[in-house]
Order: C-alpha cells, then sequence, then structure tokens
C-alpha cells in the first residue's frame, strides 16, 4: 500500500519538520520558488517558474494531479491566506487543504484585520493595543519575520500619528520587557480547540524561535494561555494546526492591564517551533493525518504531553550548485 502524499507550499528550510512528516508514513512534495532551498535534499521539490500568482496555482494544480496528492499544506502566511479559496475545486474530492476557511486564515494573515477583530473581541485587553504616550511598534500589514517592523518612541507622536493614518502599517503598543511564549494548537474541522501546548521563545533569530522550552501543564501561565488560546481560537473560527504569539510585559510598576497576557499575532498554519510541540506528546502531524486522510473525529486529546522539554536549533549547512 503507498503512503499517502503531502504537498508542502513554501516550506524552505523545514528540514526537520519534512523529516518528522517522513517519520509519520507521508512521502513529502514541496513547492517551493527558490532552487537552494535546503529541504529539496530531502524531499521531491518542485521549483516554481514565475512569481505570476496565476502561474502558481496552475503549477500547484499540475503537481496535485501529477502525483494524486492527498493533502496540500501551507507553511507560509501567505498560503495560509490564499490555499482554502484558491483550490476549491478539491473540496469534495480525494485532496484536502489543511487550512481554515478563507476568511479566519485572512485575518490572521492581515494584521490591520487582525487588528480589527481583536480589538472588537471580548478579548481585546488581551490585545497590544496602541496607547500615547507609550513605545509603539508599527508593523507592515502583510509583514513576516519581522521584516519591516518600525519602533517609534513615545516622544515622536508625528511619526506615531502618520503610521496610524497609513493604510499599509497597524501600530500596536511596544512591550519592551517581557516574556515571549507561543502557543502551538490543533482545532479541529468544526473549530473546536483539541488541546496545545505553551512554550518560551528563550531565544529568537530574524523572528524564528531557536531556543525554546514547554511550560510545566501545571503551571498558571499554562491555564491562562491555553484558555485563551481556545477562546480566541474559537471565536476566529480557525481550523487545523494553529501558533499563537503571547508576550506579557514585566516593566517595574506596570499596571493590572498590562499584566495581562497580549496576543500579537496568530499563525494559521505549523509554527517554526512545532517540532518541540510534537516531540513532547502533543502530535499534531498525526492529528491531521486523522482527520484529514482517515477522516476519523477529533474531538479530545488525553496524552500529557512531556513539559520541561527543550529544543535548541542548530546549523545543518546545505549546498547547492547554482
Amino acid at each position: 500500500m503507498e503512503n499517502p502524499k503531502i504537498l508542502l507550499l513554501a516550506a524552505g528550510r523545514r528540514y526537520s519538520f519534512v523529516k518528522l512528516l517522513q517519520e509519520h508514513g507521508l512521502d513529502v512534495y514541496s513547492y517551493e520558488l527558490d532552487k537552494r532551498c535546503p529541504i529539496h535534499h530531502i524531499c521531491e521539490t518542485y521549483i516554481g517558474n514565475s512569481h505570476s500568482y496565476p502561474i502558481q496555482i496552475h503549477d500547484i494544480n499540475r503537481i496535485i494531479e501529477k502525483n494524486n496528492i492527498q493533502l496540500v499544506l501551507p507553511m507560509n502566511d501567505y498560503w495560509s491566506a490564499h490555499a482554502s479559496s484558491v483550490f476549491t475545486k478539491y473540496k469534495d474530492s480525494f485532496t484536502e487543504v489543511v487550512s481554515s476557511e478563507s476568511r479566519a486564515a485572512h485575518v490572521c494573515y492581515d494584521k490591520k484585520e487582525f487588528d480589527k477583530v481583536m480589538m472588537a473581541s471580548p478579548y481585546s485587553i488581551n490585545y497590544p493595543t496602541y496607547r500615547p504616550f507609550f513605545d509603539s511598534i508599527a508593523k507592515p500589514q502583510y509583514g513576516n519575520s519581522s521584516i519591516g517592523l518600525v519602533h517609534i518612541p513615545w516622544y515622536d507622536v508625528l511619526t506615531q500619528y502618520r503610521y496610524r493614518l497609513s493604510k499599509d502599517f497597524v501600530v500596536q503598543r511596544k512591550i519592551d520587557q517581557r516574556v515571549e511564549v507561543s502557543v502551538d494548537a490543533y482545532f479541529n474541522k468544526s473549530s473546536k480547540f483539541i488541546g496545545g501546548v505553551p512554550r518560551t521563545r528563550d531565544r529568537v533569530a530574524g523572528g524564528e524561535v531557536v531556543d525554546s522550552t514547554v511550560i510545566p501543564f501545571g503551571n498558571k501561565e499554562a491555564k491562562d494561555l491555553l484558555y485563551l488560546t481556545e477562546k480566541i481560537g474559537e471565536h476566529i473560527g480557525l481550523k487545523g494546526p494553529t501558533c499563537f504569539q503571547f508576550m506579557k510585559d514585566q516593566s517595574p510598576g506596570y499596571i493590572a492591564e498590562q499584566s495581562e497576557w497580549k496576543l500579537f499575532e496568530i499563525n494559521a498554519r505549523f509554527g517554526g517551533g512545532c517540532t518541540l510541540t510534537i516531540r513532547s506528546g502533543f502530535d499534531m502531524i498525526q492529528m491531521m493525518i486523522n482527520e484529514y486522510i482517515y477522516n476519523k473525529d477529533i474531538n479530545n486529546y488525553r496524552d500529557f504531553p512531556y513539559t520541561g522539554l527543550t529544543m535548541k536549533r542548530v546549523f545543518n549547512d546545505t549546498f547547492t550548485v547554482t
């Protein structure tokens, strides 16, 4: 019997994640725009020759049909937002797209839309809303990996005002002395929260976590984070694997409102540090396989992840002749 086949969209450097998919018995294919991407050493990789969106869609459809792909898995924010609406012809057929519905995925991709949704939600206190007389950060509407962030000091009122009027940026309150945490979570096809694992972001480079540790589940902070992840994720209507990014202010003399966890971003896909979560025992890959390939209902998760597990990313050099 053949292994199920999965097509990744823009997996690029996710070398360890591809290895995990293969350990789960999946034949992995990937669609990339950079022929030097490291994962081409370990899985069959198709390189797109054009940045034209219609041509990319045409290429991906051909790969799906040629290889009898069963799962399409977006691996960056752009494809997470577009895959569910683009590949509609596969929704009731052999191939499944592992993605939230178009609107929910777009809320996570479009930071201005995310700002509106969070401000109008019952969880607005858990969003780093712009505040006068606080340092601010201006984020590109469709930014990623901390690219294009603009740090604005509290006294530069004109610059803050200019970015707040911009249609291309969203302005949030900057949190300087902070603790950063990611929560990898899984929501089933009915947008029901199945579970999640909070982990520290001990060291970050270029927006990607490098060192991370699973937070003990008995910890009050872990319970608070999982509660917020469940409520906000179900409120937005997320499906499949997700990654929530939280911060908490640890400045001396902060007020009560500042001491709340602040959700500054959601990735509607597998996060960069998800390998730690999966190795800890919260196996989102197996959940995805059970739900999207074998059509099993995923309604709860009983296994208790191994807390205290730490991940340290190391360099694994790859070489490509150009």
